[in-house]
């Protein structure tokens, strides 16, 4: 197996994971991420103010964490682009919305 050149922020808590945690365990997504609380503030504040993500793709049938994610920035510093997968009233198989995420995202990447 090759390590991930991703960093995972997780819900469960609230920050990168590391090495030491057990997000590669069925445990963790079937009990501790369905049952624990939700730690989605410090998640988006770390993933932002500390791994300095400057683009943020939601992946889901409708954009709706991304607003709640706009919610938990600090006035007065730039904002993370935020991308969408998919928007409500797409037809089913349409992939105009998140192949415009991705052409962004290439963009930012370019």
């Amino acid at each position: 197996r090759r390590p991930s050149s991703a960093t995972l922020v997780s819900n469960v808590y609230g920050r990168a994971t590391n090495d030491d945690d057990d997000v590669t365990e069925v445990r963790y997504w079937a009990r501790r991420h369905v049952l624990e609380p939700v730690l989605f503030y410090q998640g988006v504040v770390d993933m932002v103010y500390e791994q300095g993500c400057d683009v943020i793709v939601e992946v889901g049938p409708q954009p709706v964490l991304i607003n709640l994610a706009r919610g938990c920035l600090k006035l007065g510093q730039p904002p993370p682009e935020f991308l969408t997968s998919l928007q409500k009233g797409d037809g089913e198989g349409d992939p105009r919305a998140l192949l415009a995420s991705m052409d962004g995202l290439a963009n930012r990447l370019a």
